[in-house]
């Protein structure tokens, strides 16, 4: 059960080429559109304004933050972090076809056997506290969008799908040559051979029904689907640590959700990012909240 990657124009093209292919998204592209491209940035000039915005927009939301009452301690957390983000012409190519991809999967999963378990969100006894304590925890908070599953292979007693997640923004000061590039994080969930969730324990099933492919999913924690955009809080997975998907993806770019559910927040119909994991904690409160300001500052 997996889509078909859609590399290419992405990885061949600059940030120019690009700006330009997106008006032209609808048609179909070529190695040989690639001089036509050439032949017309030669005629389009893009003035470098971009940097001196951001810089004056930036300044301007941290006086903002610094006047209002009660948000000085936040304001000078997020004043350092530099968030580092890939073209926005190259996301929105990315994020258009994800979301082609993930209509696509939305209707296979339709038709597949399914079944949900509810788990109950962790209690931890090691808990952040604040934005700031998360980072220095772990390897990189980023926003992107999922791309692409993969199923873990020969997982036994166990369902565990690899998210391929584009990276758009980088949130912290770790990982900033992660911004653009494709990651690979593993989360509990995503389809299994009957038989292989039995695997050690008595089975009673027949031989097809053993075979038969299912998808398993915690009904409080379900696996991010295509085209879902996200940010996600991650920790670096040892290549001597990592399952059997690291013969599929190379080890250096594979991650774990820090702390599963409340590890990853999910990009809602207004635009702003809420918690898998709900929590009336006012810490989990403030870290959600500093997500969405530092995301909506970079995009100003």
């Amino acid at each position: 059960m997996t889509s078909v990657k859609h590399e290419f124009p992405l990885t061949k093209l600059t940030d120019q080429q690009l700006e330009l292919y997106l008006k032209e998204l609808d048609q179909p592209f070529t190695i040989d559109d690639q001089k036509r491209i050439e032949a017309n940035l030669q005629k389009k000039k893009h003035p470098k304004r971009v940097m001196k915005v951001n810089t004056w927009l930036i300044l301007t939301a941290a006086l903002l933050l610094l006047v209002v009452g009660g948000g000085l301690f936040a304001a000078r957390e997020l004043q350092k972090v530099p968030v580092k983000s890939s073209a926005p012409a190259k996301y929105s190519i990315v994020l258009k076809q994800a979301k082609k991809d993930g209509e696509k999967q939305a209707k296979e999963l339709q038709q597949v056997p399914k079944e949900n378990y509810f788990k109950g969100a962790e209690t931890y006894a090691f808990s952040y506290e604040n934005f700031s304590d998360m980072n220095q925890k772990s390897s990189a908070t980023v926003q992107g969008v999922v791309t692409n599953w993969t199923k873990v292979p020969g997982a036994k007693n166990s369902s565990v799908t690899i998210l391929s997640i584009y990276v758009h923004q980088v949130l912290t000061d770790k990982s900033k040559d992660l911004a653009g590039k494709t990651i690979y994080v593993y989360q509990r969930g995503g389809f299994n051979k009957r038989g292989d969730m039995l695997d050690g324990r008595p089975n009673t099933l027949t031989p097809a029904q053993s075979n038969e492919e299912v998808f398993y999913e915690q009904t409080d924690f379900p696996v991010a689907r295509i085209g879902t955009e996200l940010v996600v809080n991650l920790n670096k997975i040892t290549p001597n640590n990592l399952p059997q998907g690291a013969k599929v993806f190379d080890p250096g770019k594979s991650y774990a959700l820090g702390f599963d559910e409340q590890s990853m927040w999910i990009k809602n119909s207004t635009g702003q990012y809420e918690p898998v994991s709900k929590s009336d904690q006012s810490v989990d409160k403030a870290i959600t909240n500093q997500i969405n300001e530092l995301i909506q500052k970079n995009l100003r």
